[in-house]
């Protein structure tokens, strides 16, 4: 899938329009005093919006912080009328505020939308990209994901167990049955933060007969960007390796790159040990190269790549020492794990802008002593199609055309990358 520049196609953000100014859950007209407060809110959100697309080199994160900003100032009655009057571009806030004070209000009301335009929605996937029907999938998913992730923040176990039960307005919906790997990623998220052992022990006992191994990919995604340091890594590892999977692929990449990262992080000798010495398929075995009849082993590119998005120091201290190094698609590798880490839609092999230019400013801050500029010259030197990619995308492709109709990933409301290469 190309990547896109800041501003979306002009069909996406027409839909997206047409979505917040014609079919707002609100349909009464608002009385002046709300109408004037309405317009000052937007009058600052659109303000932030302008800024951001106006500074190429400005960030997603940037933007987002200012827009929290502005809904920290906010009393309850104006998130709530702002979030249903007022979506593009900050949908996602407006639900997330909301829903930390009532939950049950904020999910009621995208509910209501989301099943008044589910003629809308179902025409997600039957034309072309960024057509209205991709466009209101897209709104009402950022509506979930803020309700959902701002409910979870103030009582995780509570919303951990509601979704689990969807019951009421998370029953039978259409766009959270299509991105339900997105929204327990966020809730497993936040339920190891404050019970690290529960979030955990749930994912490992996790059972669907839909998709159970994407979900449980996912879940331990959000785990592990929770999770304490001083986990016993090497018995999680194991653990997850002895339950079987349909497919493995996505279980497999985020075990390779984000809990082998937090394990080096932790304890790199062990970590490097274990995955040297065990011959696992799909772990540190990517492939068989069937012209020379050998297996290519995998490296610890992508777990480095996910230290150091955590702790680019310490990461770059052993990666110099790991004999995997001057090895081709290395960088490639690195911006790969990295991106796992600094993003939070569910892309795999995603290298470029956003995660590069992001790992360059931390780069540019070591010590001369440490190496600064080896590390700035592999990360420049990375390029995001390198072969090391090329095995393991083919196998997902092979992997995907096992099993059809697959939950899509989280939509993106912006880019981060300039270049990426995922499943199609």
């Amino acid at each position: 899938m190309p990547r896109h520049h800041k501003l979306k196609n002009v069909a996406l953000v027409i839909g997206v329009m047409l979505a917040v100014t014609c079919l707002a859950p609100c349909e009464q007209k608002l009385p002046t005093a709300e109408e004037q407060s309405l317009a000052r809110i937007e009058k600052r959100i659109e303000a932030a919006y302008d800024l951001w697309c106006s500074k190429p080199e400005e960030s997603r994160e940037a933007y987002d912080a200012t827009i929290r900003q502005i809904f920290e100032s906010l009393s309850e009655d104006e998130i709530r009328l702002v979030a249903q009057n007022i979506g593009f571009e900050c949908e996602r806030e407006a639900y997330r505020m909301w829903a930390r004070f009532d939950p049950s209000g904020a999910l009621r009301a995208v509910r209501a939308f989301e099943d008044k335009n589910a003629d809308e929605i179902k025409l997600a996937g039957t034309g072309l990209e960024g057509g209205p029907g991709e466009a209101m999938q897209e709104y009402v998913f950022e509506m979930y994901l803020g309700a959902i992730e701002g409910w979870s923040e103030v009582d995780p176990k509570v919303a951990w167990e509601s979704f689990k039960d969807r019951k009421g307005s998370l029953s039978n919906s259409l766009v959270i049955d299509d991105f339900v790997c997105a929204f327990y990623r966020v809730l497993c998220e936040h339920l190891a933060k404050v019970d690290p052992d529960r979030a955990f022990n749930e994912l490992i006992s996790f059972r669907s007969d839909d998709y159970e191994e994407m979900i449980v990919a996912s879940m331990l995604g959000g785990y592990l960007r929770s999770a304490p340091r001083g986990r016993d890594w090497r018995k999680e590892v194991n653990q997850l390796l002895e339950r079987e999977w349909r497919h493995g692929w996505w279980l497999h990449s985020e075990i390779r790159t984000a809990l082998m990262g937090r394990w080096l992080q932790d304890d790199a000798e062990a970590a490097e040990r274990w995955f040297l010495e065990s011959d696992i398929e799909g772990l540190n075995w990517s492939y068989r190269d069937d012209q020379k009849d050998r297996k290519i082993r995998n490296g610890l590119g992508s777990a480095a790549g996910y230290w150091a998005a955590r702790d680019l120091p310490g990461a770059w201290r052993w990666m110099k020492s790991y004999n995997g190094l001057k090895r081709k698609g290395f960088g490639a590798a690195v911006l790969h794990g990295a991106d796992v880490f600094l993003t939070k839609r569910d892309a795999y092999f995603v290298a470029g802008g956003g995660v590069r230019a992001s790992l360059l400013a931390q780069a540019a801050k070591l010590p001369e002593e440490l190496g600064r500029e080896a590390c700035i010259a592999m990360l420049q030197d990375a390029e995001p199609n390198a072969e090391y990619l090329d095995p393991v995308i083919e196998q997902n492709r092979s992997s995907e055309q096992d099993g059809a109709d697959q939950p899509a990933a989280a939509p993106e409301s912006k880019p981060q990358t300039e270049s990426e290469v995922r499943p199609q």
